[in-house]
């Protein structure tokens, strides 16, 4: 595609970017600080200016539901990293599920709630998007 876009007379420029986790889909959504710069050195090398970067989001400040082990905290820390549109869903028991860049908040709840049943029957959802919307079961 490189190359017939710039044997037409188009201006490109092919990055072989590093690798970034397991697949590389999540780059452009949690990779940001890694391609921006690439972008912004094309940006300037076509003369299309430079910008002003919007400061980075602050990292969420929810807690992890209680009884979860390690592989549902590290899930819960890669909820908070995800794009919105997001739910987590977990079970007293420790089962959990969450699903994010779904079409609504409603679609992603739906989506964690099912994700949860694969392990446990009494899931409910803890939050949504970057709000604590349910009160994890046996919680101290």
């Amino acid at each position: 595609m490189h190359a017939a876009f710039t044997g037409a007379g188009g201006r490109a420029q092919l990055i072989d970017a590093p690798a970034f986790g397991n697949d590389g889909h999540t780059l452009f959504s949690r990779g940001i600080a890694l391609w921006t710069p690439m972008v912004d050195h094309f940006l300037r090398e076509q003369n299309l200016g430079t910008r002003e970067l919007a400061a980075a989001p602050l990292p969420a400040t929810l807690s992890p539901p209680p009884r979860l082990r390690e592989k549902g905290r590290s899930a819960f820390a890669d909820y908070l990293a995800a794009r919105p549109h997001k739910a987590f869903a977990v079970s007293p028991t420790g089962g959990f599920g969450y699903r994010s860049g779904q079409r609504s908040a409603a679609a992603a709840q739906d989506a964690a709630l099912a994700g949860c049943a694969k392990f446990a029957t009494d899931c409910a959802v803890y939050a949504i998007n970057e709000e604590l919307v349910g009160k994890a079961s046996g919680s101290r």
